[in-house]
């Protein structure tokens, strides 16, 4: 199964629209993410192996699988990590979306991440630029 770069973005937005510095699979599924699709338990383990999220108080982001494979859920906070609330800035400016959008779509979520931190750093000079002459 491939990223789905919307889906991610989406997702991370979720986690940063908390009211609370964490979030829950309950605040989730509120938020319109369905816990049983693939495609949920696919981007939380990849936002997870790249440090973008973690269980806000120790280990484990809340999902286990039974003994016949089902997935199943317990309740547990989850919080964006640092590099996951830099990610989704940067995610957020239209113009790094935009970028993203058109030329990086089949890349890796680590590929993603160095993009979307690298345009944002490029961004931020030529913005300088313009206070330091």
């Amino acid at each position: 199964m491939k990223i789905d770069t919307d889906y991610l973005r989406a997702f991370l937005k979720a986690f940063q629209d908390s009211k609370k510095p964490f979030t829950n699979i309950h605040e989730l599924r509120k938020a319109g993410f369905d816990c049983q699709d693939e495609k949920f338990i696919l981007h939380l383990q990849i936002m997870e192996d790249k440090g973008l999220v973690q269980e806000a108080t120790g280990t484990g982001l809340g999902y286990e699988f039974d003994a016949g494979g089902h997935l199943v859920w317990r309740e547990k906070q989850l919080r964006l990590t640092a590099t996951g609330h830099e990610f989704i800035d940067a995610l957020e400016k239209s113009e790094i979306w935009e970028i993203i959008k058109k030329d990086f779509t089949e890349e890796s979520i680590g590929t993603l991440i160095e993009v979307a931190k690298n345009l944002a750093i490029g961004f931020a000079k030529e913005r300088l630029k313009k206070y330091l002459g």
